[in-house]
């Protein structure tokens, strides 16, 4: 699997820890932080795009040292009529959430190998993001990725969220709207690609925190709606340690 990384791969990635060690100056092993997750989806969609339409299991983990986080994530499809297990995409990012005032803000890079699935099967995508948001009642939130080196695409995706209590149990929505300029739709300019519906609840507990999840989407776009699905819907779990 590190044979698809390329040699501009490890360029990219070398010169990101270079300039994060710097600018990190004195900061001593204990100010580590560490954080893993693993759990089971009955499928895959990044970004409104079904990259597996299979149930997978999901790993991920990032360490971080302040502003800086180096962080991974592997996604498994398990087998299902006959066909064997096997990874569909794993991530690698490096990731810078400033200070921004009320802000949650971060950017980053992220190198991403898609083994199977559009838009590019067994090769790597080089692209950079930024996603903010603002706490409040309403938290609305924007993402925009560009992928510079396979694609010359932009994607972004915009959110409003909200907590609900039920039985003195959070649960946090999240509408969701998708644009895509070069992703999946090639044309001369953006269109809707698709809107959902988030949910998910976070039970804590000593050991590990159990997370749910469920996403209802909507399909807009006609090649969003081939390669997703006009209502796709994913449920899931995961723990977080």
């Amino acid at each position: 699997m590190l044979t698809r990384y390329t040699s501009l791969s490890w360029k990219i990635i070398a010169t990101i820890i270079i300039a994060a060690t710097w600018a990190a100056g004195p900061a001593q092993a204990q100010d580590l932080e560490a954080e893993a997750a693993f759990g089971a989806n009955s499928s895959f969609i990044d970004q409104g795009e079904r990259i597996s339409d299979r149930p997978v299991l999901q790993a991920e983990g990032g360490v971080t040292l302040g502003i800086f986080t180096a962080a991974a994530f592997a996604n498994l499809d398990l087998p299902i009529d006959g066909q064997d297990f096997g990874f569909s995409q794993v991530d690698l990012e490096a990731i810078v959430e400033p200070p921004v005032g009320p802000v949650e803000a971060e950017a980053g890079y992220t190198l991403t190998t898609a083994f199977t699935g559009a838009p590019v099967e067994d090769e790597t995508s080089h692209e950079v993001f930024g996603e903010a948001a603002l706490p409040a009642a309403l938290t609305p939130r924007a993402l925009v990725v560009y992928d510079f080196h396979q694609l010359n695409a932009v994607y972004g995706e915009f959110g409003v969220a909200r907590e609900v209590v039920f039985a003195d149990q959070p649960v946090e929505f999240e509408v969701v709207a998708g644009v895509d300029n070069g992703f999946l739709e090639v044309g001369d300019g953006f269109v809707f690609s698709h809107v959902g519906l988030d949910a998910s609840t976070v039970f804590s507990n000593p050991t590990a925190d159990v997370e749910l999840i469920g996403r209802f989407q909507y399909s807009i776009d006609d090649v969003y709606q081939e390669v997703s699905g006009d209502f796709p819907v994913v449920v899931g779990a995961r723990l977080h340690w």
